[in-house]
């Protein structure tokens, strides 16, 4: 029988034995496992017992992070993806304030950004200490960036009045303003409000606590 030739009739999927499909096939199949086992070892590395990636991983599936808001899981994981891509390779042991101090210092000219992950580092690390991974916080004697400025201004009357003046108290951008004044909510709780939250002529309004974990 030749090696070659078409394929019978009925045969399905049959192919001959080294013919091009057979190769072609084959070839397309031998590169999906490849890869495949490529994409499996690479997991296994990045989650290696006692690495920084495996402390990530874990604090992920601990109640300490499933009880924190929508919010704040997506602001973490940003913040601790971008830092497990680059160290997350490395022993959880290994790791020094030196370390720590260089990382942030590389950050310079983003220090709110260093600074945001700089306090993630501190809660995760926190939460290595908790589960006797680590003996100690490296991260605790890391000196954050000063903030520049003098903070947030506070309005003065004749801002507020000027304010007013263009938006009215029945546009939405007055509506925000007299609730800011009058009602001493913060933002996060300020933007929550609605018609749902008012009870005859009482605004009622459970606040939601700060998150400090």
């Amino acid at each position: 029988m030749p090696l070659h030739g078409p394929i019978p009739e009925g045969r399905g999927f049959f192919c001959p034995h080294w013919s091009d499909n057979f190769m072609r096939q084959y070839a397309a199949a031998l590169e999906a496992t490849i890869t495949q086992c490529k994409t499996e070892i690479g997991a296994a590395q990045r989650t290696l017992p006692g690495t920084v990636s495996a402390l990530i991983l874990a604090y992920y599936e601990s109640p300490v992070f499933r009880d924190l808001k929508a919010s704040t899981q997506r602001m973490r994981r940003n913040i601790l993806e971008r830092f497990r891509a680059a160290h997350g390779h490395r022993m959880l042991r290994d790791l020094q304030k030196a370390h720590l101090d260089t990382i942030i210092a590389a950050m310079a000219k983003t220090p709110e950004a260093a600074n945001n992950l700089l306090k993630v580092l501190r809660v995760i690390l926190d939460f290595a200490v908790d589960g006797k991974w680590i003996a100690a916080n490296p991260s605790l004697r890391v000196k954050r960036y000063r903030a520049k400025g003098d903070g947030h201004h506070t309005w003065t009357e004749a801002e507020i009045e000027q304010f007013l003046a263009t938006h009215s108290i029945d546009s939405r951008a007055g509506l925000a303003m007299m609730l800011a004044l009058y009602t001493g909510q913060r933002r996060g709780d300020l933007v929550r409000m609605g018609w749902q939250h008012l009870n005859g002529n009482r605004i009622c309004v459970r606040q939601q606590k700060p998150e400090h974990h």
